[in-house]
């Protein structure tokens, strides 16, 4: 019987992390069998990032975002926002529990709003 494990699948199709929407997978694997993503970011680039660098926060944009916000590979440590922190953690924790994520946290930019309008 083969011991080795299968590697759990994942299905980010239609999810956003960042700036980055997932379109599909591009059925390539990176070390030990890490599906790779075709995603669209918001400047209409297309990048294939690893499914760990989106789920991880590490993969936010195609690169562009560091060349507007001036921040080159030298300075790699950036401070995310307090308000982007709370919506990561929300939707990380829909995607643990594998549930839909609601409306309001599809988006950060869409939870921003929601809590700009509260305020």
């Amino acid at each position: 019987m083969n011991d080795t494990k299968k590697p759990y699948k994942r299905n980010l199709k239609g999810q956003v992390f960042g700036m980055l929407t997932v379109i599909m997978d591009t059925k390539k694997v990176k070390n030990k069998g890490e599906q790779i993503w075709l995603c669209k970011c918001g400047c209409t680039h297309l990048i294939e990032v690893p499914t760990n660098a989106l789920i991880g926060g590490k993969r936010i944009s195609c690169g562009c975002e560091h060349k507007r916000t001036g921040k080159d590979k030298q300075n790699k440590r950036f401070k995310f926002s307090d308000e982007y922190l709370e919506w990561r953690d929300i939707v990380h924790r829909y995607r643990l529990k594998d549930e839909p994520i609601p409306g309001i946290y599809k988006t950060f930019i869409k939870y921003l709003e929601h809590i700009k309008g509260e305020k």
